[in-house]
């Protein structure tokens, strides 16, 4: 019959199933009755082996009969073309939302990164943003407004932004997704690393204010730091368990990287750490202040020990800095990047091992005469 509104007002069922009138105009496109005086609109489509339905919804308020041609039309044109409208519904249906699949992805990531709670805040930056979208209509749009809104910020700006496509690239693996809608997104530019090291007249200085220091494990800590170049976090969380001193190495269990790294000792550095007295109460290297537990940062000690040696512009990070520099110029780029325990030697080059003006006139210096002596 020619579905029309006098027509789906006059259907009537006995049956407690529902009784299907076909639309003899849009093949395909059908009213269902119930015994309630209910009507329902949908469609049939597929093959006799593959023949699906999927229902519109009630016929009446807001659905109307034209609305629901309208897009049965636009299903049943989908579904010629090899599409199923109902497993599309169903995949919406169970799409996520951008705040419920940002939890499943730290879920994941969280013991995997060691930058967990980093990432963890660039998602809740994100989830404020777009949170309530499901997955799939997060647009480049979205991701851009976030990206934008924090443009007083760059760097946090470009690593929020990066954090976010890597969500959406696992998402695409997972199947839910078949774009990254943070792809193509230009970060803003950064300011260059810090280059700043200490010259040798301000390492004399610094030594020498370390020698009269009182708090003989303050004093470990930052020699310890001169000596192997590893960071604050890393020495203060040293247990004598991870030192094997006869071997002169060092094991960190959980450093920056995220995995177990070796860092081998001087035997010069390996006769202090045997002088160094250890507390019955703490298993660490670097005690705490009341000679138990451990200590989680030497901010006053720096500040205290930096004023002694009259040292300006120069932050304790600086120590790691200019040992990378100093084994870059003795034993090269390479080896300051293994002592360093840095991936990519590219990060050594270009934050640790930085060459000044006098550095390449010097260098272009000694390779001139080989140069003139050959012509």
């Amino acid at each position: 019959m020619k579905l029309t509104v006098p027509a789906i007002k006059k259907l009537r069922s006995d049956d407690p199933r529902g009784t299907t009138f076909y639309d003899s105009e849009l093949k395909g496109f059908y009213a269902q009755a119930f015994p309630s005086g209910k009507v329902f609109l949908g469609i049939r489509y597929g093959g006799r082996r593959h023949r699906r339905r999927l229902s519109l919804g009630e016929y009446g308020n807001p659905l109307t009969l034209d609305k629901a041609r309208k897009r049965a039309k636009q299903l049943l044109a989908g579904a010629a073309l090899g599409g199923d409208p109902a497993q599309e519904k169903k995949q919406r249906t169970d799409m996520p939302t951008f705040a419920e699949w940002a939890k499943d992805y730290f879920t994941e990531i969280e013991t995997k990164r060691k930058s967990a709670k980093t990432i963890q805040y660039y998602l809740g930056l994100s989830t404020k943003r777009f949170g309530t979208l499901r997955l799939d209509q997060v647009a480049t749009r979205d991701v851009a407004v976030l990206h934008a809104s924090l443009k007083d910020r760059p760097v946090l700006a470009n690593r929020a932004v990066a954090t976010v496509s890597a969500c959406f690239t696992l998402a695409m693996r997972r199947g839910l997704i078949i774009r990254n809608p943070a792809f193509g997104i230009e970060f803003f530019p950064e300011n260059p690393p810090r280059d700043r090291t200490f010259s040798v007249e301000e390492l004399q200085r610094l030594i020498a204010a370390l020698n009269v220091e009182q708090d003989l494990y303050v004093k470990a800590a930052f020699v310890l730091c001169l000596e192997t170049g590893c960071r604050q976090g890393e020495v203060l969380a040293a247990k004598w368990e991870d030192l094997d001193l006869s071997g002169m190495r060092w094991r960190l269990p959980s450093p920056k990287a995220g995995r177990p790294q070796l860092i081998f000792l001087h035997e010069s550095t390996v006769e202090w750490l045997k002088e160094l007295p250890r507390s019955q109460e703490s298993p660490y290297v670097i005690v705490g202040e009341a000679g138990e537990g451990r200590r989680y940062d030497l901010k006053k000690a720096w500040r205290r020990i930096k004023e002694r040696a009259s040292l300006t512009g120069l932050t304790a990070h600086d120590i790691r800095r200019t040992y990378g520099k100093l084994i870059s110029r003795e034993a090269g780029l390479h080896a300051a990047s293994k002592a360093l325990r840095h991936h990519d030697v590219s990060l050594t080059a270009a934050v640790y091992a930085p060459m000044h003006e006098a550095e390449v006139r010097d260098a272009v210096g000694k390779v001139l005469p080989f140069i003139r002596g050959v012509a």
